[in-house]
């Protein structure tokens, strides 16, 4: 489901952008640096989608810093979210609309504007 998503989620990028170069659309679960990021943004790669939500209930911390270096570097960023759906959060928010203010909330220190918020509801959370 989630590289379904990715996949679809790439080609709406592409096309809504005219892009002529593929996307970076990267499972953040490890970190980048400004300087991976540069160097990526220097060989053509001029999109970022970061996921900054999971599914069990909190903020994905390492993608905040993704999108924060990536901002740093001169990418244009995406951000999508997936949320709790299950009722059994992490964090005990169960609101979606609550859950979307986290992540803002996460990105507020750092001043973070990004281009598109993705939402992706996932049926087995």
């Amino acid at each position: 489901m989630r590289n379904s998503f990715l996949l679809i989620l790439s080609f709406i990028i592409i096309t809504s952008s005219g892009a002529s170069v593929l996307p970076i659309v990267i499972d953040t679960k490890e970190a980048l640096t400004v300087e991976q990021f540069t160097c990526l943004n220097k060989l053509g790669y001029f999109n970022f989608v970061a996921h900054l939500y999971y599914p069990e209930g909190y903020v994905d911390q390492v993608g905040v810093q993704n999108l924060v270096n990536a901002n740093k570097a001169g990418v244009f960023t995406h951000a999508y979210i997936t949320p709790c759906t299950s009722g059994i959060c992490k964090n005990n928010i169960t609101k979606s609309e609550d859950q979307v203010q986290e992540v803002m909330n996460a990105l507020y220190p750092n001043m973070l504007q990004h281009n598109f918020l993705y939402v992706e509801v996932d049926s087995k959370n």
